[in-house]
């Protein structure tokens, strides 16, 4: 939220990254209208002033990238403006559940303490768009078991793997 009440100011600033070791990862293969699982090896990032995990943005060869990664946002950022200034009514979903573990682990590594803001997200959001777009109308939604699901899913991959 802090993203939106700075309007994105100082986003993946290099200064405030942290790259993790190269390590291999079960992705979702994004090209193409299929889901389908590919192994690939990633580069987790870290934000230190967003407190904001990468888990999955930057290749192994993350230097070559950083611009491919800071384009891809700044075009997600755009049309989220564009939405925050959208006539309709619109919808904020948020996952109140637990990181999965791997998540978890990048955290650790880069020693922060993940802490899920479940209680006061919706206060918060709410405060800060009326703010800054008072003529938005919009709603919020609590997914609290995505996570888990997303384990239990993960899980069952990770099994037909070894099978």
């Amino acid at each position: 939220m802090e993203l939106i009440e700075n309007d994105f100011d100082g986003f993946l600033e290099k200064d405030n990254l942290t790259f993790q070791p190269s390590t291999p990862r079960l992705l979702f293969n994004e090209e193409g209208v299929e889901l389908e699982m590919k192994n690939d090896i990633i580069t987790p990032a870290y934000c230190s002033r967003y407190k904001i995990l990468f888990p999955h943005d930057y290749p192994k060869g993350y230097v070559e990238a950083i611009k491919s990664v800071e384009e891809k946002y700044q075009r997600r950022i755009v049309k989220f403006r564009e939405l925050l200034n959208y006539k309709q009514h619109l919808i904020f979903l948020h996952s109140d559940g637990e990181l999965n573990d791997w998540q978890t682990e990048q955290y650790n590594a880069v020693g922060v303490k993940f802490k899920n803001d479940t209680d006061t997200w919706q206060e918060r959001l709410n405060t800060i768009l009326s703010k800054k777009y008072p003529d938005l109308t919009f709603s919020c939604l609590a997914f609290p078991d995505f996570i888990n699901d997303m384990n239990v899913a993960w899980k069952s991959v990770q099994s037909q793997q070894r099978a």
